[in-house]
């Protein structure tokens, strides 16, 4: 579990959210296209074919009111008096308060004409007027194409309304706004928002471009929630899937894939607003000046267990000049980054992200970024206050030039490592590791620097005047000699070590089958705990105090055994506890809702000192509850009967239960079971599909 949130809770928590609403209901009212009967959006039967109708009706209603709409292609210039289109270009769906839209239905032609299944019932609001757009490969044919001249210029469009305009489970589709001039018709192709606000659920935006900004939503001065939502293949010059003004936005398990802006965040940019973003993923976004990924521009910003990956900001990409940052871009403003992954992104510079401002990362991976120019992993232009990097891991990251892990960028750039450890990162010249240019500093504490390689400081470069890098408690491979330092600015504080760090697995750079070209290499990523007897453990800084809370990147807290170890991971010694899974014999026939098992720890431990959220079966299966009874020391654990059948075979079968206590100490127990399904001998998972 390691502080990782269930996606699952956040469609539990919008199905909740949604049934308080619907319950208090005044009314529903049905759209099919296909409905033959009075169009009166009584029922499936009766339903309006025209979702325009349905908005009309709902808007003269008492409020709230949940307008279902069937499987089929909708756009926003037709009616029941148009039924061919108007054609006019400014028409579209406005979102209404206290009207809620839900897509997905099987609609009146069904057997259960109420099924739900967003993909199986895919409901497109489509911005294709006149119903011949054209399939493209590349985003980058969509704007021009002569065959979307006539889409709508808003597919959707949500301005002053506020949260209470839902929009769920619909496709967001080929909007073009591509006005004449600079107004809102350049703005948004698939959604536009203006003083305004919605929740968006389970929506996809895909194939919308905008002339300026927004390809799939352009937001200004609004309040938007998305939950579950992708966008996918949208254009704009900036924030190609999204960009965001002026606005209050959370972001819960949201996917910007593929799109594309000409000038700046390919994904999507926030500029002088407040954003949340939980367990959101960019990956293969493209930019041709500034930030493939995600680009916060003057804003107060949270990522939280998010992954970008494959994220571009490259002029040879995109056939002109530019290319800073590939992942992340934080131009000014507030931003914490917690628990992400940054992999696979490159840029000239920046290839995981660069950034200036208050920037904070805690318990973050770059693996594998590049840049054609410095910064492989980040490049860091933070002045005014220090980037603060805790408990990163910067691995396999390159650079063409300088500072392979990180760039620190001249004049009075500045970064603090903590528990970090930077391995197999390479630069041309210099700063494998770490590079500091004129006038910038670096200082780390507990940190691992191994196996960096470039022609000059392999670890570190301080190549131009006035920069300074700090070294304290850290292990850094060849000590001082491996830190290019011509101008003295070398300070080399006490418990400093050059000894083997003894990772259990070390990562390498594969050949990929030309040995002879390392342009083309691969980085294989290794496993930077630590194995026992590591001179890293329980070396860091004596003086160390960790903040409330503070966890290693396993989620595991600091500190374990009286010292803090350097590096990104705590060592955390394993016990053994003893268990006993009830019943002894499982059928898989049976019709039995639980497993249960029984846990006992060795003397001198309490079972009350357990982190129920740690527990796992197997690694994988969340408990439904976990009871502790101190005065017997026994901890009663319950599993779904059905999910731990979905992963026996039949036989005996070792069944292993971990989980860790409050203080971080790791426990682990194992038990043996029968498992029987009348004689057969075929697994259960084979059974299980006859």
């Amino acid at each position: 579990m390691g502080g990782c949130a269930n996606p699952k809770t956040y469609l539990l928590l919008a199905a909740f959210s949604l049934t308080i609403v619907s319950s208090a209901m005044s009314g529903t009212i049905y759209v099919d296209d296909d409905a033959a009967g009075a169009n009166d959006g009584s029922s499936w039967t009766d339903a309006f074919n025209y979702l325009q109708d349905a908005l009309a009706d709902a808007n003269s209603a008492a409020k709230p009111v949940e307008i279902r709409v069937a499987h089929g292609i909708y756009t926003p210039d037709s009616n029941s008096a148009e039924p061919n289109g108007t054609g006019d270009r400014a028409a579209t769906f406005q979102l209404i308060n206290g009207i809620i839209l839900k897509g997905g239905f099987a609609g009146f032609s069904e057997a259960d004409p109420n099924a739900r299944n967003i993909d199986a019932y895919e409901t497109i609001l489509s911005g294709d007027l006149h119903g011949n757009d054209r399939d493209v490969n590349d985003p980058n044919d969509i704007r021009d194409d002569p065959f979307r001249a006539e889409n709508s210029y808003h597919v959707v469009t949500a301005s002053d309304t506020d949260k209470t305009a839902v929009l769920d489970g619909f496709t967001i589709a080929s909007g073009n706004a591509n006005g004449r001039y600079n107004t809102h018709e350049r703005l948004g192709g698939g959604m536009y928002t203006d003083s305004g606000g919605a929740t968006v659920l389970s929506c996809k935006f895909r194939s919308n471009s905008a002339k300026r900004s927004g390809g799939g939503i352009h937001n200004s001065s609004s309040v938007l929630r998305l939950i579950n939502c992708t966008f996918q293949a949208n254009i704009a010059k900036r924030g190609g899937g999204m960009q965001n003004q002026t606005g209050d936005l959370t972001f819960i398990n949201c996917t910007f894939r593929d799109n594309i802006a000409t000038f700046g965040a390919g994904g999507m940019g926030i500029e002088d607003s407040n954003a949340t973003l939980t367990d959101c993923a960019f990956s293969g976004n493209k930019a041709g000046y500034m930030v493939g990924g995600l680009h916060s521009i003057n804003s107060n910003a949270t990522l939280t267990n998010c992954i970008l990956t494959g994220n571009v900001s490259f002029p040879s990409q995109m056939g002109m000049g530019g290319g800073i940052g590939g992942g992340l871009g934080i131009s000014d403003g507030n931003v914490i980054v917690t628990e992400c992954i940054f992999n696979g992104n490159s840029a000239v510079a920046g290839g995981g992200m660069f950034g200036y401002g208050s920037l904070t990362l805690n318990n973050c991976i770059f693996s594998g970024n590049s840049a054609l120019s410095w910064g492989g992993g980040m490049d860091n232009w933070s002045r005014n206050v220090p980037a603060k990097i805790n408990n990163c891991i910067f691995s396999g990251n390159s650079a063409g030039y300088m500072g392979g892990g990180i760039r620190n960028s001249e004049y009075y750039c500045s970064a603090t490592l903590t528990n970090c450890t930077l391995i197999g990162n390479s630069a041309v010249y210099g700063g494998g590791g770490i590079y500091n240019e004129y006038k910038s500093s670096a200082t780390l504490t507990n940190c691992i620097l191994w196996g960096n390689t470039a022609a000059r400081g392999p670890q570190v470069e301080m190549r131009k005047k006035e920069s300074v890098t700090e070294v304290y408690y850290s292990c850094i491979e060849g000590g001082e000699d491996e830190i290019y330092d011509p101008y003295d600015g070398l300070i080399w504080g006490p418990g400093n070590i050059d000894a083997d760090p003894c990772f259990i697995d070390t990562g390498y750079w594969d050949p990929n089958g030309t040995p002879d070209d390392a342009n083309d290499d691969v980085w294989v990523d290794g496993d930077y705990h630590l194995l026992s007897g590591s001179p890293c453990i329980d070396t860091g800084d004596p003086n160390y105090i960790a903040g409330p809370n503070e966890t290693d990147l396993d989620g595991r807290p600091r500190i374990i055994g009286g010292r803090i170890d350097m590096g990104a991971y705590e060592d955390s010694p394993t016990i053994s506890a003893e268990i006993r899974i009830v019943p002894r014999t499982i059928n898989l026939q049976s019709k039995g809702k639980w497993i249960n098992a029984f846990l006992w720890l060795p003397k001198d431990y309490n079972v009350t000192d357990i982190d129920s959220s740690s527990v796992l079966l197997e690694d994988e299966i969340e408990p439904q509850w976990v009871w502790f009874d101190e005065e017997e020391q026994v901890a009663m654990v319950r599993f779904s009967r059905e999910e731990v059948q979905d992963i026996l075979t039949l036989g005996e079968v070792g069944l292993t239960i971990t989980g860790q206590f409050t203080e971080g100490t790791v426990f682990e127990a194992k038990d043996v079971i029968i498992v029987i399904n009348n004689g057969s001998r075929k697994s259960a998972k084979q059974e299980k599909t006859k």
